[in-house]
């Protein structure tokens, strides 16, 4: 079982990690986020729905030797230089780096990404909210109420020189 301080001390990378050694099940992870949001929420009043059942499904399902989210930001020049090797090469690339907001731009949602946690590199961990067609307003509501919840305007990643 993960407690909610080991959930709360590593980053998505760090979680992902667990995962695929085998320490604990995705679902010990989901139920650790659940834990955390039921904590938080009460304060931040921002869960529209706990669709919790389907999550732990999904959980349940993971391949332990798949990734479980995106990645950490890529390096400087990367996805340009998957252009130069063709449109396929650059869909490919992206899609392991950013897998979870294409649909949103099809569908016209709104979503934002907040960076709410910072990694053990000092880099940002952004949480993807998306909200109903033509409710643009009530996630940018939900921003201010995160930013004022856990302040990021002033954090900064470490100096990489």
């Amino acid at each position: 079982m993960l407690s909610g301080e080991e959930y709360r001390s590593r980053d998505a990378v760090g979680l992902a990690e667990l995962v695929r050694g085998g320490e604990v099940t995705a679902r010990e992870v989901l139920d650790a986020a659940i834990d955390e949001i039921e904590r938080l929420d009460p304060a931040l009043n921002a869960v529209v729905m706990r669709n919790y059942e389907k999550a732990r499904e999904e959980a349940d399902a993971v391949d332990r030797s798949a990734p479980l989210a995106g990645e950490p930001p890529l390096e400087t020049g990367l996805l340009a230089a998957c252009v130069e090797e063709g449109l396929e090469a650059w869909n490919q690339r992206s899609w392991r780096f950013a897998p979870y907001t294409e649909p949103f731009n099809v569908t016209g949602q709104p979503a934002m990404s907040v960076p709410l946690h910072q990694g053990i590199d000092g880099l940002p961990i952004g949480m993807h909210f998306v909200g109903r067609v033509g409710e643009d307003a009530r996630l940018l509501r939900l921003a201010r109420q995160l930013e004022e919840a856990a302040p990021w305007a002033r954090r900064r990643p470490p100096d990489p020189t």
